[in-house]
């Protein structure tokens, strides 16, 4: 009787898996980023030249206001998509960690799942790492976003920012204090379009997982029902550092 070890072969069939779906989905987003933008700029146009030239009254600014915010939802899901299927290698530049997540927790107390009882605690040194900025900066408001909707009414976010055993290595690490997930959601995060929220879209971490993977990174994430969720991201200060590869079901590299 002869035994075959068939990790190596499962592994091959499920990146194949995900790369099929990948270039599914790039064909759909390049048709619906075509489709769906250009009424968008119609629409947008419009409602600014009437905001101009009309008199409103309170009443109707704020639901011009309203209309606005939701065609900004709408392209900025279609940047998320898109991002997801047809990723550009982007300009890198050295980026201060930092102040990229602090400016990025000033902007998300305006969303609407913002609770006043969340407090946000950002912890560690400054770290430089080589990235696209706009990239980063889509991740980190992903992990923070994906933290705060775990969150009710009160609870607590914390960000920490550490160098590694390795001197190229840069740890961002985006803690909660939410519901946590069960072991099969856990298993399933990082699907495209997977999600267990009512409003959600499931593009938050498959997108942290395409951005990590362009940055020759490895991501990792922790939960357990009832404690809350960690996401440790790992990034190198170096430009041509070479991508690491993970094996774990909750933990993904490039």
């Amino acid at each position: 009787m002869i035994f075959h070890d068939l990790t190596a072969v499962k592994k091959m069939e499920a990146e194949y898996e995900k790369n099929r779906r990948l270039a599914f989905v790039g064909e759909m987003a390049a048709v619906l980023a075509h489709e769906i933008r250009n009424p968008l700029a119609s629409i947008s146009g419009s409602i600014q030249v009437l905001r101009k030239d009309l008199q409103l009254n309170a009443a109707d600014e704020r639901l011009m206001s309203i209309i606005l915010r939701g065609k900004d939802q709408i392209e900025n899901f279609m940047k998320d998509f898109l991002l997801l299927a047809r990723p550009s290698p982007g300009t890198k530049e050295t980026i201060e960690l930092r102040g990229l997540v602090n400016d990025v927790v000033e902007a998300i107390r305006y969303v609407s799942d913002w609770h006043e009882g969340i407090r946000v605690e950002l912890t560690g040194d400054d770290a430089r790492i080589s990235a696209n900025r706009a990239e980063m900066r889509q991740l980190i408001w992903n992990l923070l976003m994906n933290a705060v909707q775990s969150i009710s009414e009160e609870g607590a976010v914390s960000v920490c920012l550490a160098r590694t055993s390795d001197p190229d290595g840069v740890t961002l690490r985006v803690s909660d204090t939410g519901a946590g997930m069960r072991k099969d959601v856990l298993q399933r995060v990082f699907e495209p379009f997977y999600t267990t929220r009512e409003r959600g879209t499931g593009l938050g971490l498959a997108i942290v997982r395409r951005i990590v993977e362009n940055h020759g990174g490895r991501v990792r994430l922790e939960s357990e029902p009832g404690r809350g969720t960690s996401v440790a991201v790992w990034l190198s200060s170096r430009p041509e550092k070479k991508p690491v590869t993970a094996d774990a079901a909750s933990e993904v590299g490039g």
